[in-house]
């Protein structure tokens, strides 16, 4: 069945395939037709699965494309693996395409950027390697591009205290946190030291707020235009964030949420970079990563004070979101400072627990495990 199905996804690119339930009419000679199909097709896709594995015939179908590029520089051979298996020998230095435990739309994408023979550069420029201590915790293979002390659970931690270094060094570079999981950690583990170095050095940053953005409707791209053209969608937005001058620290809160940390950024003045943000990312060319795309986004916006805990200020960003999401999206809000935080406990369940997996404890955030 797998075999079937991708060969239909292939043929639906306005590609040809060769298959043996499509292709080998009765009264064929199976080895001829094989042979046939060897010398016509320009590669061979192997479905990956124990029972291919355990297979006796299967080895020699794709010897014969091995022998013809060994190396693998002509990608004449492309696995595939549909069921847990582990393939070894030759077969285990040809890195395959997995699509075991993903569903039809994550699969579709996937088949779809392999069939994309064109070079996979980034449409977000690559973050300056000026500062590598910061830097390396912050890229999409942290933690393994270096070996670091401790394990993945504690990653949020030490990600928090490389941040606090490079402030107390008056690094002030702005930067961009990848990873949904740091940046929320950020929030619950940096933020109130970043604010506390900012209020007593006001003269550093000026007025700090902190804009939410979410995509509207971004289960419904995934759905229409496919995972991978969703993940562009992220990716483009992110982009797009990044201009803002006033930014000192952006990253991922949620599957499709961003903040960004503004300096030098009354409320005013966050009212008005929200909106055109808002109108940017409407007027953004979408339809350059799928026909018929069209993106909007709702944004919530807070600026922090001295006389609000800066959780109670992220609670109102993150309510002003909902408040966007509510009338419609596609526009930028905002609600008044509170000076009580005791009114907000049931909301914070609510809507940072179940949304971004943040919860309060003891009154002050955490990051569910």
């Amino acid at each position: 069945m797998w075999a079937e199905w991708v060969s239909w996804q292939i043929e639906e690119s306005r590609r040809s395939t060769i298959m043996q339930r499509w292709d080998f009419t009765v009264g064929s000679n199976f080895v001829i037709e094989m042979q046939k199909a060897i010398e016509y097709a320009q590669r061979i896709i192997l479905i990956l699965s124990e029972d291919f594995l355990r297979s006796k015939f299967t080895s020699s179908e794709w010897a014969a494309f091995f022998s013809k590029d060994p190396n693998g520089s002509k990608r004449l051979i492309v696995p595939i693996r549909v069921k847990p298996c582990n393939p070894t020998g030759l077969l285990s230095q040809i890195v395959y395409l997995d699509l075991v435990d993903k569903n039809e739309t994550q699969c579709k994408a996937l088949l779809k950027e392999l069939l994309n023979t064109e070079r996979s550069k980034p449409q977000v420029e690559p973050v300056f390697p000026s500062k590598g201590h910061i830097y390396s915790l912050l890229s999409e293979n942290y933690p393994t591009l270096e070996k670091p002390r401790g394990n993945r659970k504690n990653a949020p931690k030490r990600l928090a205290k490389e941040i606090q270094k490079a402030f107390k060094e008056r690094d002030y570079e702005p930067f961009h946190i990848r990873e949904r999981r740091y940046g929320r950690a950020f929030l619950v583990e940096s933020l109130k030291y970043l604010l506390n170095h900012h209020f007593k050095h006001p003269e550093i940053f000026g007025e700090l707020s902190i804009l939410v953005i979410d995509v509207d409707g971004m289960s419904g791209i995934n759905r229409a235009h496919g995972v991978n053209v969703g993940d562009n969608v992220i990716r483009n937005i992110v982009s797009i964030c990044c201009e803002e001058p006033s930014r000192l620290i952006s990253g991922r809160m949620g599957d499709d949420t961003i903040f960004c940390i503004l300096s030098n950024v009354p409320e005013q003045k966050a009212t008005k970079i929200s909106e055109s943000l808002v109108i940017k990312i409407a007027s953004h060319k979408w339809d350059s990563l799928s026909d018929g795309l069209f993106v909007t986004c709702s944004i919530g916006f807070a600026e922090f004070s001295d006389i609000e805990r800066a959780d109670d200020a992220i609670l109102r960003a993150v309510q002003s979101l909902q408040g966007a999401r509510r009338k419609g999206g596609n526009r930028a809000e905002t609600l008044p400072l509170q000076r009580e935080h005791t009114n907000f406990e049931k909301i914070y369940k609510q809507e940072m627990q179940e949304e971004f997996e943040i919860e309060k404890r003891n009154g002050w955030l955490h990051i569910i495990s």
